[in-house]
């Protein structure tokens, strides 16, 4: 099984303020010389035992540095020259140019959400067991201990499938939150990037991807995976980059250790 992890990471964050000034969020720093990038590559190497030659990062903002320190690392970095233009959809579309036929499983990582390394583990094993019984199939982790809002990407379930993603869907309907993890295999991936260029010609580019998959429901078998109760956090704000940085110094830097 070949795997290829994308890890999305082009925005700026401009609501974590001056964090942000010379560097995106994804550089920011979990410790002392261990930053976001850092903390990503461990995880989808140690636990999803994916090789450092197929992770690619999506940079943008200040893709420079982005292109330095991915190069200590051993990864691949494509730019999004577009990124103050469109959404995070966008970042997607430009995997489009690494896909290929002999990439059976393809991963979808945001840059600024740190998550616990065995919502990775699940993910994997969950998508290995169906992937045993079928195939067209995406699996997304999806919180379902969170008190919902207005600003969660929430997810409405029907029959152990996901049938719409949206901010906008009711708390109380909703099955919980998805935390910016996903799986997809060769099929589903290939559908969805064809759906995204269809949207990238008609000109509608400033929308999430969770938006473009709603239009795929009904062609691809989409999986919610329950995170069950591990931790994870969106980083958006500088309360958000502190908290980050208390779960990992209280949590997540001994599940790194050799």
């Amino acid at each position: 099984m070949k795997v290829i992890a994308f890890i999305l990471a082009a925005g700026r964050g401009k609501r974590l303020g001056s964090l942000t000034l010379d560097k995106p969020k994804v550089l920011l720093e979990l410790d002392k010389n261990f930053t976001f990038l850092d903390y990503h590559v461990a995880i989808l190497t140690r636990y999803g035992r994916i090789s450092p030659t197929n992770i690619y990062v999506v940079a943008g903002y200040k893709a420079k540095k982005v292109i330095v320190k991915a190069n200590t690392l051993g990864l691949k970095v494509i730019v999004n020259r577009s990124y103050n233009k469109h959404e995070n959809m966008y970042s997607v579309y430009v995997t489009k140019k690494v896909t290929d036929k002999d990439s059976d499983t393809f991963i979808i990582l945001n840059g600024d959400t740190i998550v616990h390394p065995k919502i990775l583990e699940i993910m994997l094993s969950g998508f290995m067991r169906v992937r045993n019984n079928t195939n067209n199939i995406a699996l997304f982790a999806i919180d379902t201990n969170k008190i919902l809002g207005e600003e969660e990407m929430k997810v409405l379930v029907r029959r152990g499938r996901i049938v719409r993603f949206g901010k906008d869907l009711s708390p109380q309907q909703a099955f919980g939150e998805y935390i910016g993890l996903s799986i997809y295999d060769n099929i589903s991936y290939r559908k969805f990037l064809n759906s995204i260029e269809d949207y990238v010609k008609r000109g509608v580019t400033y929308v999430w991807y969770e938006i473009v998959l709603n239009s795929l429901v009904s062609t691809i078998d989409m999986i919610p995976v329950d995170v069950d109760s591990l931790p994870w956090i969106e980083v958006d704000t500088p309360e958000d980059y502190a908290r980050a940085k208390a779960l990992y110094r209280d949590i997540l830097k001994d599940l790194l250790r050799p």
